[in-house]
């Protein structure tokens, strides 16, 4: 990619983590690992974050990833999330049953919107989450309407593109001082 020109470089799977260090070391332009701007905003997030993943696996390691960047940052006592696997989901998924593994997703940060209202925001652990977003948002917005939740709350649903698009925004388009 590097040798077409590009700006920056965005990586979408975080199993290439020694070659995206490499690419990141031997450029000098933007790039990034697929969920390092979502730990940035999770990290730097007021509020308590529930992180979601459809992949089990996947909450150790960004979790791990989170404390050791909040540990570098000296904000590491700052941090107040928690990780919440979603059965069931990546099975329908994996049966091409998008908008099914969609409902799951938002059925379960809706019964933890629920159950715990110091949640301020939920963040979709995975790139191939993304896609549930709206129907997450969706949920939120009928359940604050029908008094299942205080109309008045804010809540933030965070995914990797959306912060990684910001991320890059914010390093490509950077107003020099």
């Amino acid at each position: 990619a590097a040798s077409l020109s590009v700006d920056a470089i965005l990586f979408t799977c975080s199993a290439f983590g020694g070659p995206i260090e490499r690419v990141q070391s031997e450029h000098n332009m933007p790039v990034l690992k697929p969920n390092e701007a979502l730990q940035q905003q999770i990290i730097g997030h007021n509020g308590r974050v529930c992180i979601m993943s459809i992949f089990q696996p996947t909450l150790p390691s960004i979790t791990q990833e989170i404390q050791q960047t909040a540990t570098s940052l000296g904000k590491y006592d700052e941090l107040n999330f928690f990780p919440q696997f979603v059965p069931e989901a990546l099975e329908e998924l994996n049966k091409g049953n998008a908008d099914e593994c969609a409902n799951y997703i938002a059925r379960a940060a809706l019964s933890i919107l629920t159950e715990d209202k110091n949640v301020s925001s939920i963040a979709l652990a995975m790139f191939s989450m993304a896609f549930a977003r709206d129907k997450l948002v969706n949920m939120i917005n009928e359940a604050k309407a029908d008094g299942k939740l205080d109309s008045s709350r804010k809540i933030e649903v965070i995914t990797s593109p959306d912060a990684a698009v910001i991320d890059l925004k914010s390093k490509l388009f950077q107003v020099p001082t």
